[in-house]
């Protein structure tokens, strides 16, 4: 039950919230799984609820700094993620969501040190390959970042955050063709991903394929509003096509 059968949870959290008795923890759940699917704020009342009734409330307390976090309010997501890991030591959802947050406010220092308690916690979670990798981009160690995915790059097709992250790489240390067969993939799959789209005429302009980048850029730079770096890379794909052709 819950995300796979939606009607089926709420019809049961609807009838629990009838049956006479202690609430908090059911609102609590019902406010992660409302949050799950999307509704912000029937979230945010239940875990408020959830919290008056038992102001320590595990569940509700993460689900409050999720909500801080998709509101932009960093801070606060961090207050609230550093007190439940002094409360709850070993709870690795609490280490990964301090870690998003510290990387959210681009606080990346102080990431490292979390970073390695959260290798002590769950070693093996995949997750722990994608922080090493951010990290490691962040301070444009691009070698590192290479280092740390090669040995996956067979499964690097099914997560496409560390695909990006290995063709970035790729790119910044001039294995461009490489860079351009990653990356054509992931545009196909996201294409209204400003970033990805200029990483792939990054690429073409690198391989010596004006023609290709400024087609690649064409669509977000005729768009209605587009990135100012989008047209800044668009037409230097276009001088270069242009000049090429008069060669």
């Amino acid at each position: 039950m819950g995300l796979n059968q939606p009607d089926t949870a709420q019809t049961a959290f609807t009838q629990g919230e009838t049956a006479s008795g202690p609430k908090a923890a059911l609102q609590a759940t019902h406010a992660r799984f409302v949050l799950d699917t999307g509704n912000v704020d029937q979230a945010r009342q239940l875990a408020a609820s959830a919290l008056a009734q038992q102001p320590g409330n595990l569940v509700a307390l993460l689900v409050q700094a999720r909500i801080a976090g998709l509101e932009k309010q960093p801070a606060r997501a961090l207050a609230i993620y550093r007190q439940l890991a002094k409360t709850n030591p070993g709870r690795i959802d609490i280490t990964f969501g301090l870690i998003d947050t510290l990387g959210a406010m681009r606080r990346f220092d102080e990431i490292e040190p979390v970073l390695k308690g959260a290798e002590q916690l769950a070693p093996d979670h995949p997750k722990l390959l994608y922080y090493k990798a951010r990290l490691a981009a962040e301070r444009h160690e691009w070698s590192k970042v290479r280092e740390l995915l090669q040995p996956k790059e067979t499964f690097l097709s099914e997560m496409p955050e560390l695909q990006l992250l290995y063709a970035q790489a790729l790119l910044e240390i001039g294995q461009v063709e490489q860079a351009r067969a990653y990356l054509s993939p992931l545009l196909l799959r996201a294409p209204d991903n400003d970033f990805v789209r200029i990483l792939l005429a990054r690429s073409q302009l690198a391989g010596d394929d004006p023609y290709a980048a400024a087609e690649t850029l064409k669509p977000a730079a005729q768009s209605g509003q587009p990135d100012p770096e989008v047209l800044k890379l668009y037409e230097t794909a276009m001088r270069q096509a242009t000049a090429a052709a008069v060669r």
